[in-house]
């Protein structure tokens, strides 16, 4: 038998091939050793991860937010059970079809749904539920249990929501929750989309205590995500409660006094500067944050042209008319270029250069004192006296009141206001002072801008005797169980020194405002309570054109009311945008929340006396 004998010497190219294929086969070693080692040593934690949540799925337990309460107990802002729909992105097969068949289920349009869901996707963090629709009715959480074996991904889960039982009294003070933001989630860090924080008023300024801690449950499932069993259960804790200065009697009269007018009202006390009623008109609901607004709902609020959101007491600066005059009769007072015997004559008006500064009565005062300067609101009384103080000294007494910075109240936007003087001109606009503009900022015209509760302030301390009060909102933070652990006491942020003379000449003038006749504001008077204060009408468009005010052309009416006159426990501002007359339609408003004041305050003392 013959053999033969291949020597690869002899070819070349096959011994070539050969080693190429080593070469191949080495290398798809090397990689898929290194692939290997790559799965199972540098990315074992990773793969691990995901198979734990492919497996184990953490339930979020929101917890309820704490509640809040005015200073008697009555709840004003609590939580309720809620139930919303999610969409655990892992089980879903088919996210065309899923929310095919939910658009169908609910009755909602398919296009809109797959928008919304796309939205929240983007910022739903991987392997957490994206929460697409929240507060489901009965009807729809039925439907959707009903048909769960075509739902696939799809989970009612129940929630804690904010509820507001009084829908839009007190909203601005009391503020809203609402789905936190990218921009939210940037600035507050160790927060994750689907929750909700506090975005506007206590709600937001208390957030840390009110906040709770979520709870959580580790539920083991299936490959087709059904339950198998609870692994872990972490209860929630509910957070921390708040007890308002608010008294919510008090709250109401204000929102139901000022009515549907836009503006706002501060009630303080004068003896320790908590707030017992602040309101702001136009106001909203907190209910529809937390539920959401459909298109039409929030049109209707961003294109209100008086600004619903916008909390007027503390966001809102504006001229404060003829109730700044307080502050020109304590400058010249205490100055001493004025004394209650001090008179000038008014005829309508007060000639300047070559303008005529009228009164806001055209047949004048005659001869006016200081009394009968601020009982009647003469301005051309005001005008003598400004021109012997010069603007400098206006200001000063102004921000000794605490005008022209901001009340520290700690409510989100509050703004300064603004107290000119000859050096603001010049840095603002490179001009000089005029004495014209040392006119109209002594009857709270001109540059002069307050918010109504700086107003509220500036005459508590004068009521008081010179006790300027850092206005609080909160008297206690509670823990859950009814610890206290914090309690708010009156804050003294200056005390203001004046002669007992100038505080005496003005009380009386004040008490003549509301009680004398010919009184500006004589629609404050009470029969069984000596009630003072200041009524002002704030000109939006010059004197000339009065006759032909309308709309958003018309002055503001101003009053700030204390009472008892000499020993007063309770200070009111009215602010009425656009109303007219201070003494016609803020006078009323504030005459009503002292009324019940009072009327309360004797029902509580009998009551009181009946317990002992």
């Amino acid at each position: 038998m013959k053999r033969f004998y291949v020597v690869l010497d002899s070819i070349p190219h096959m011994e070539r091939r050969l080693s190429f294929f080593l070469k191949v086969f080495s290398i798809l070693v090397l990689l898929l050793i290194g692939y290997y080692w790559l799965l199972q040593i540098v990315r074992h934690a990773h793969y691990t991860e995901l198979s734990e949540k492919n497996r184990i799925r953490n339930i979020k337990i929101t917890a309820p937010r704490g509640i809040i309460r005015d200073r008697n107990g009555i709840i004003v802002a609590s939580s309720s059970p809620s139930f919303v729909l999610e969409i655990v992105r892992e089980e879903v097969v088919d996210k065309e079809i899923l929310l095919t068949e939910l658009a169908h289920i609910l009755k909602k349009n398919f296009t809109e749904l797959k928008k919304l869901y796309d939205s929240k996707e983007r910022i739903t963090p991987k392997f957490y539920p994206i929460t697409l629709i929240e507060n489901l009715t009965r009807e729809e959480v039925v439907k959707i249990e009903a048909y769960k074996w075509k739902l696939k991904g799809a989970k009612v889960n129940y929630k804690s929501e904010r509820s507001y039982p009084f829908n839009d009294f007190c909203s601005h003070l009391i503020g809203y929750v609402s789905q936190i933001t990218k921009d939210d989630i940037e600035r507050l860090k160790n927060k994750i989309y689907g929750t909700k924080i506090g975005k506007a008023g206590v709600e937001s300024i208390f957030e840390d205590y009110l906040k709770g801690f979520d709870g959580v449950t580790k539920v083991e499932v299936d490959a087709y995500g059904r339950k198998q069993k609870v692994l872990y259960r972490l209860d929630p804790i509910s957070g921390g409660s708040l007890k308002l200065t608010i008294d919510w009697e008090l709250q109401e009269i204000a929102e139901k006094s000022l009515g549907d007018k836009n503006g706002a009202v501060v009630a303080m006390s004068a003896k320790t500067g908590e707030i017992l009623a602040l309101v702001s008109h136009p106001n909203f609901d907190p209910n529809f944050f937390v539920k959401g607004f459909d298109k039409e709902k929030w049109k209707e609020i961003a294109n209100n042209p008086f600004h619903p959101l916008q909390n007027k007491a503390v966001q809102g600066a504006y001229p404060p008319g003829s109730t700044f005059k307080l502050i020109t009769a304590i400058a010249g007072l205490e100055e001493g270029v004025i004394n209650e015997d001090t008179n000038f004559y008014c005829n309508g008006k007060k000639r300047v250069g070559n303008r005529d500064f009228r009164c806001w009565k055209d047949s004048g005062h005659g001869r006016v004192n200081i009394h009968k300067a601020l009982v009647e609101s003469c301005d051309v009384f005001f005008y003598e006296t400004a021109l012997k103080l010069g603007p400098d000294k206006i200001a000063h007494y102004a921000r000794k009141f605490g005008l022209g910075e901001k009340t520290l109240i700690g409510l989100p936007g509050e703004l300064n206001g603004n107290v000119p003087d000859s050096h603001w001109k010049k840095k603002k606009y490179g001009q000089s002072w005029y004495d014209g503009d040392t006119l109209s900022f002594s009857i709270g015209q001109g540059y002069l801008t307050v918010t109504p509760l700086q107003l509220a302030v500036a005459y508590t301390a004068f009521a008081n005797g010179g006790t300027l009060f850092k206005p609080i909102i909160v008297k206690e933070i509670e823990t859950n169980d009814g610890k206290i652990i914090k309690e708010q006491i009156p804050t003294i942020r200056d005390q203001i020194n004046l002669k007992p003379k100038t505080v005496e000449i003005i009380r009386k003038a004040l008490i003549g405002v509301v009680n004398e006749g010919g009184g500006t504001g004589y629609a404050a008077r009470l029969d069984n309570i000596l009630v003072a204060g200041k009524t002002g009408t704030a000109q939006v468009i010059s004197f000339k054109d009065r006759k032909k005010l309308s709309g958003f052309q018309n002055d503001h009416a101003w009053f700030v009311g204390f009472a008892p006159a000499y020993d007063p426990e309770i200070v009111v501002c009215a602010f009425v945008m656009h109303g007219g007359h201070g003494g016609g339609v803020a006078a009323p408003i504030v005459r009503d929340i002292l009324e019940k004041y009072y009327l309360k305050n004797r029902i509580d003392h009998v009551k009181t006396n009946e317990k002992q």
